[in-house]
């Protein structure tokens, strides 16, 4: 299960387009998520589809609490044919990678 390094993850950031997938329960989500961020739970994803962007092309950098569902993600997005798709880690690890690329 391979997660992105806070370097991996800025240069995604800096990609147009990129959107942050928070891939935890609605509940976790609600408790603390990284701002902007877009909350499918990972077991939601394809049922959920028109939340995410038209263009499978468009980076998307999934996480979760601990780096094992935005692994899961990560392959469920592939399988549905995004072609950029990082997991990304934990929600503390992307929220540190986010405040220093601000």
């Amino acid at each position: 299960m391979d997660v992105a390094s806070s370097e991996e993850v800025v240069q995604q950031l800096r990609k147009p387009r990129a959107l942050l997938l928070d891939v935890r329960t609605r509940q976790e989500y609600e408790r603390g998520h990284v701002e902007g961020s877009v909350n499918i739970s990972h077991d939601l994803i394809g049922a959920n589809l028109e939340k995410l962007p038209a263009d499978r092309g468009t980076p998307i950098l999934a996480y979760c609490a601990a780096g094992v569902r935005s692994y899961h993600a990560k392959c469920v997005l592939e399988e549905l044919g995004f072609k950029d798709v990082q997991n990304s880690g934990t929600w503390r690890d992307i929220e540190a990678a986010v405040a220093w690329f601000e």
